[in-house]
């Protein structure tokens, strides 16, 4: 069996095939990056291999929101003061209100 895949770009939400792609950008700025960042990409690298969520991963460079730190963005929003201790609850609550 063959699986073609298309990308359609919706606003920054993406298609593959029938189901809808979450977005998730890791800010890997210097200041979310040393503020925990590289380590949440490899919590929500971890989390969406466990739970099979259809994410697309990427990083990004500073968004100007180095204070409030460190920073993901989540089908478009801005979410602050990430730790890995909250992303299991919060990926769970972003994810499934989409």
């Amino acid at each position: 069996m063959t699986l073609t895949v298309i990308h359609l770009k919706i606003g920054r939400i993406y298609t593959l095939g029938d189901y809808i792609v979450h977005v998730i950008t890791v800010c890997m700025g210097s200041s979310c990056f040393s503020r925990g960042n590289a380590h949440n990409a490899e919590c929500i690298k971890r989390y969406i291999a466990e739970t099979g969520q259809e994410v697309a991963l990427s990083g990004c460079l500073c968004r100007n929101e180095c204070k409030n730190g460190p920073n993901i963005i989540v089908d478009e929003k801005m979410i602050s003061q990430v730790s890995p201790e909250i992303l299991p609850d919060l990926l769970d609550q972003v994810l499934e209100n989409r």
